[in-house]
Parts: structure tokens; sequence; C-alpha cells
């Protein structure tokens, strides 16, 4: 497992009743630690932990949005091509019968598509069988989480 430093994050509210939003939390690490490390390192970080129940960050030392943080490993999440992330997040995008506002969309190109050009991708999988007593308040929980040369991305982006 590789340290992590986090170094901030950016919230997109999406402010249009579908208490829709996205959450970019960043991280730098060594630039010579392998993805399967650095996955591991970002679990492990205290930043990670988080119910995700609301846009405003609360650290919860046992979760990690619906599912308990102890069943999520770097086996959890799958490799994601730019094209496949970039899809994740149109797809979150549409999940209301109306699309994000311009202001609010020209912030998830700026601030999440165009962020996650020259990364290695990651989604984390369902993990049904980890759901904690109250993960089912989230409506939506996706979760997408870009590598490299020593920066991280954790992009959440949920329904609560």
């Amino acid at each position: 497992m590789v340290a992590l430093e986090y170094t901030g994050q950016t919230l997109i509210r999406f402010d249009d009743h579908s208490y829709r939003w996205i959450e970019i939390r960043r991280f730098a690490c060594h630039r010579h630690a392998s993805d399967e490390e650095i996955l591991a390192g970002l679990i492990g970080h205290a930043r990670y932990r988080d119910d995700f129940l609301s846009p405003d960050p609360r650290e919860v030392e046992t979760v990690h949005g619906p599912y308990r943080a102890a069943e999520i490993s770097p086996s959890s999440f799958e490799r994601s091509d730019q094209n496949q992330a970039a899809a994740v997040v149109e797809e979150f995008c549409g999940l209301d019968k109306s699309p994000p506002r311009p202001d609010v969309r020209e912030r998830i190109d700026r601030d999440v598509l165009l962020a996650l050009q020259n990364y290695r991708c990651y989604r984390l999988k369902a993990l049904p069988h980890a759901i904690h007593e109250y993960g089912s308040v989230l409506w939506e929980f996706r979760e997408l989480v870009a590598i490299n040369n020593g920066s991280v991305l954790l992009v959440v982006m949920a329904i609560d």
C-alpha cells in the first residue's frame, strides 16, 4: 500500500431538485507505485471513508458510500478506458428527465471529463454483498478512480 496525500476537492451540485451531485477528490502519491498499490492506498485513506449521504464530506470510518469499507479492495475495481469512464459520467447526467443546466454541464465537461483524459481509469464494481444497513438511502452511487503520474482523482457521482 502506498501513502496518498489529500490535496483538495471539487463539488458540482446539479441544483435542479434531482439531488444529483458529483464530487472530485484529488490525491498525490509516489509516481512509481503500481495501480494496485495506489488503489489500496486510496481505500485505506481517511478521506475515502465517507457515507456520501450528502455532498458535504463526512469521514465515517467503517463505510464508503453504500458499502462497508472493509469489503472494498483493489480487486473491487475494474479497468475502464477513457471512453467507458466518460460514458459512466454521461449516463449519470442522464438519470433525470432534465439535462444539467449549461453552467453545470460546463463544469462537468471541464472538471470531470477533461480531467479524466490521459488518466488510467477504474470503476468501482457494484458490491451488493457489501451494502451496509443504511446504504440504500443513496438512490444512485457511481465511482471512478483515475491515476496518472502521481496524481489520483476519486470521482463520486451520487443521488441522495
